[in-house]
C-alpha cells in the first residue's frame, strides 16, 4: 500500500457465539453512523452461503456504507489472510476515491479465533493503516453461566475447540454485552422488577474476571456507539453515560478487604488515571490507590492499613515467561492479592493459574495463555505486614542496585511507597530484551 496515513482508520470488532445477536448489533451501530462517515462492514462466515451479509445487504444502498462478505473460513487462519487483502483492497480504493474510511466493523464467525484476528490487524502490513478500537463480545448470560461455571470442571470440554474459542471471545473483549436480557424472568413475587438470579449470577461471574471489563445489558442488541472509542491500543476507559441502558463496571475486590475499604482504596478509575500519562517502552505507568486506615503520630504504622498499586506497560512490552513466573509467584505468595496479565510474545499473552494443595502433594502455580489482547497491567494489594514481607522477599530473588530496608520503623507512606518501588523495579527486571523478542 502507500504511504501510511496520518490517521489511522478506528476498528471494531464485534464477536459472539452464533446466534447471540451479532449481526443485529451491527445493524444498531450502523443506524446511528454519523451522516458524512464512510464505513465498511466486514463479515466473515463459515458456510459458502453469505446469511449476515444478505441480512446487511439492505443498509448498503447508502454511498457511506460498504459491506464486504468473506465465506468459507476463518479470517486469520488462511496462509494469506482474507482479511488482509479485503482491508488492503478497500483502503486502495478509498484513497483513490478521495473518499478515506472512517471506521471499520468486523463481524468474525462465532466459530473463529477473535484472538487471531487482532494479531493481524496489529501485524506488520496493517498496523500503521488500522487502529484497534473498543472489542465488543455479545453473550447470552445462560450460556456463559453454563461454560464458565459448569462446564469448566467437565473432562475433556475446557480443551474443546469450542470451548476455547468462547472463553478467548470472552477474554478478549473490551466490553461485554449482556443481550436478549427481556426474555429473562424479572418480577419478584410481589410483581416489582428486580433482577432475575440468572442475571444476579452472571453480574458476579462478570466482577470476578480480570482485567476488569466494561459491561452493558440490553436487548435487541442495542449498543450505544460512544461504546465504539473507549477502549484503544493506548488506553481502556469507559464513558460517562450510555444513553439509558443499564450499564456496570466491575471492580476486583481482594477477599480479606472490606467492600467499603476497597472502594476508597479504588476512589480513582485506574483506567482514567492510566490515560492521564500513557505508558511508554520500559516506563510502565503506576497508579497508586489510596491508603487505608491511620497512622499514629504521623510516623508509627498502623497494622490495619492496606493500599493498593497497579501497573499499565506500553502495548510493546513484552516479558520473559521464565522470570515472570518466578516473580508472579513470590508476588501471589506475599501480597494479600495480586492479578495480573502480561504479553510475553506477539501473539501471546499470559496470566498466573495456581492449582490447590491436596494431601499428598503441594499446590503449585504455572503461566495459562490468555486471549487478552491490551496492555500488560499488574495489580496488587497489601497491608503493612504484607508489604515488608513483599520487599524483603523480591529483592532477594531479584537483587537491586538500591536496595530498601525494612530494618527502621518507616511511615506507612514510606512503606507502601518503597513497596511498590521495588515491585516496579522488580516488574523492568523480567521484560524480555528488544533484541530477542522482536
Amino acid at each position: 500500500m502507500s504511504r501510511p496515513p496520518a490517521k489511522r482508520v478506528p476498528v471494531n470488532i464485534v464477536t459472539g457465539a452464533l446466534g447471540v445477536g451479532k449481526t443485529t448489533c451491527l445493524r444498531s451501530l450502523i443506524s446511528s453512523k454519523p451522516a458524512g462517515e464512510q464505513w465498511v462492514i466486514i463479515v466473515n462466515e463459515f458456510g459458502a452461503l453469505g446469511i449476515d451479509a444478505a441480512v446487511l445487504d439492505c443498509a448498503q444502498a447508502e454511498s457511506e456504507l460498504t459491506v464486504k462478505q468473506v465465506a468459507g473460513g476463518c479470517l486469520c487462519c488462511a496462509a494469506v489472510s482474507p482479511l488482509q487483502l479485503v482491508v488492503a483492497q478497500l483502503l486502495r480504493q478509498s484513497m483513490r476515491r478521495g473518499k478515506p474510511i472512517c471506521r471499520i466493523l468486523i463481524e468474525p464467525s462465532g466459530l473463529g479465533h477473535p484472538g487471531g484476528l487482532v494479531d493481524l490487524l496489529r501485524g506488520e502490513h496493517l498496523r500503521a493503516y488500522v487502529e484497534v478500537r473498543s472489542i465488543i463480545c455479545l453473550v447470552d448470560p445462560p450460556q456463559l453461566i453454563d461454560w464458565w461455571e459448569h462446564r469448566q470442571g467437565d473432562e475433556g470440554v475446557t480443551d474443546s475447540g469450542a470451548y476455547a474459542i468462547y472463553r478467548q471471545q470472552v477474554q478478549l473483549a473490551d466490553l461485554l454485552v449482556a443481550n436478549k436480557i427481556d426474555t429473562l424472568p424479572s418480577s419478584d413475587s410481589s410483581g416489582q422488577p428486580e433482577p432475575s438470579k440468572v442475571l444476579l449470577r452472571y453480574r458476579e461471574l462478570v466482577a470476578g474476571m480480570y482485567p476488569p471489563k466494561a459491561t452493558l445489558e440490553t436487548s435487541g442488541g442495542v449498543v450505544d456507539m460512544r461504546w465504539l472509542d473507549t477502549a484503544s491500543d493506548g488506553y481502556m476507559g469507559m464513558p460517562g453515560s450510555t444513553g439509558g441502558v443499564s450499564a456496570h463496571t466491575p471492580r476486583t475486590v481482594a477477599p480479606t478487604v472490606s467492600r467499603v475499604e476497597a472502594d476508597s482504596i479504588r476512589e480513582q478509575s485506574e483506567d482514567e488515571a492510566y490515560q492521564t500519562v500513557p505508558p511508554t517502552l520500559g516506563h510502565p505507568r503506576c497508579v497508586e490507590g489510596k491508603i487505608v486506615g491511620h497512622e499514629q503520630d504521623g510516623q508509627a504504622m498502623d497494622a490495619r492499613s492496606i493500599a493498593s498499586a497497579g501497573w499499565l506497560f506500553a502495548l510493546e512490552e513484552l516479558f520473559n515467561e521464565a522470570s515472570l513466573l518466578q516473580l508472579l509467584v513470590i508476588l501471589d505468595t506475599q501480597a494479600l492479592r495480586s492479578k495480573g496479565v502480561f504479553r510475553v510474545a506477539d501473539s501471546k499473552y499470559v496470566h498466573l493459574v495456581k492449582s490447590p494443595a491436596t494431601s499428598s502433594m503441594e499446590g503449585s502455580a504455572r503461566l495459562e495463555e490468555i486471549g487478552y489482547r491490551r496492555n500488560s497491567r499488574f495489580e496488587v494489594i497489601v497491608d503493612s505486614g504484607s508489604a515488608k514481607r513483599l520487599i524483603d522477599a523480591v529483592q532477594e530473588a531479584f537483587p537491586m542496585p538500591d536496595k530498601v530496608s525494612c530494618n527502621e520503623n518507616p511511615s506507612t507512606l514510606s512503606l507502601f511507597k518503597n513497596c511498590w518501588r521495588v515491585v516496579e523495579e522488580a516488574l523492568k527486571a523480567v521484560t524480555a530484551p528488544p533484541s530477542t523478542t522482536r
